[in-house]
């Protein structure tokens, strides 16, 4: 009987280990999806396009209240539906998107195009409001650009958005320069758009930096590179992450085939005539965005008013 009885103990307290671990273990994977939310793109988060997040609203009643953008390449549109989930669980307001299929997956307005010959490009997506599609003549697919108007009373009335990808040229064709075909978009979206107006252009400018390097970094940036951000200021246009993160190395937002481990940056954000503060601009990585695409995407956040 005793031994009997010591048998029953011990399965019981296996039985009981068992549970404990799988909770244990539930708990564990519950933690990394609430920290980290590109671990949740299975889930469909986007919502409807009236939805905003609480915190904006508690925001918006202390007198301020946040506008978040995402920009993403991704990779020939095989991480067009992630995107579209990371953009939902980061409560965000606009999404630039490069390599993008044409989605109706989105629940808003949206104006994207594609490249010649291909079946993605770039789009931009918003939470509400109304978009008027603003051509760039010779980036068909390459660049797509709108007149936003948010319908938002804690936002400007009217805000100008252009996803950017500078552009490769086709096969059999003599190479480009990224630099200057990306000098020539930025000039011509800044000729196009009141120098008051908010203007926010997000994309893949295939930069090897797209911000200046510091003293104690790797130089990857060339000379042109060097002038062309020096041009980009002088057109009134702020650097996002470069601007947020003076003292900080410029994080690596594209894995090179050729070499993986090559911090470059290319990717980013050009602000001009923003009533508010870009208080936040941030690189996401995890192995949920790396199995998507070979760049990482950039989160901003543009705060509006006074707390």
């Amino acid at each position: 009987m005793a031994h009997q009885s010591r048998i029953l103990l011990s399965a019981l307290a296996y039985s009981l280990w068992q549970v404990i671990r799988r909770l244990w273990q539930q708990g564990t994977a519950l933690a990394r999806a609430s920290f980290d939310p590109a671990a949740q793109f299975d889930q469909d988060r986007r919502g409807g396009p009236d939805e905003y997040p609480a915190s904006n609203r508690e925001q918006h009643s202390r007198g301020y209240a946040r506008m978040v953008f995402l920009n993403w390449n991704v990779l020939f549109g095989g991480g067009t539906s992630a995107a579209l989930d990371l953009a939902g669980q980061l409560a965000t307001d606009v999404v630039f998107l490069q390599e993008a299929f044409v989605t109706r997956e989105w629940h808003g307005p949206v104006c994207g195009g594609q490249v010649p010959e291909q079946n993605w490009g770039s789009s931009v997506l918003v939470h509400g409001g109304t978009l008027e599609p603003i051509a760039v003549v010779g980036y068909t697919g390459w660049v797509v650009g709108a007149r936003w108007l948010p319908e938002r009373p804690d936002a400007p009335r009217a805000i100008y958005l252009f996803s950017v990808h500078s552009p490769t040229s086709p096969k059999g064709e003599p190479h480009k320069s990224y630099i200057g075909e990306s000098l020539q978009i930025v000039r011509s979206i800044c000729a196009e758009v009141p120098a008051s107006a908010p203007l926010v252009i997000g994309g893949d400018f295939n930069f090897t930096s797209f911000g200046e390097r510091l003293p104690n970094e790797r130089p990857l940036n060339t000379r042109r590179e060097r002038e062309a951000l020096t041009e980009f200021r002088s057109l009134g246009l702020s650097i996002a992450w470069r601007d947020a993160h003076p003292m900080l190395p410029l994080p690596q937002t594209l894995r090179w085939n050729n070499d993986p481990t090559v911090p470059f940056h290319c990717d980013g954000f050009l602000l001009r005539g923003m009533d508010g503060t870009a208080d936040e601009c941030d690189v996401l990585s995890s192995e949920a965005i790396t199995n998507r695409s070979d760049h990482n995407p950039l989160v901003l956040r543009v705060r509006w008013g006074t707390a």
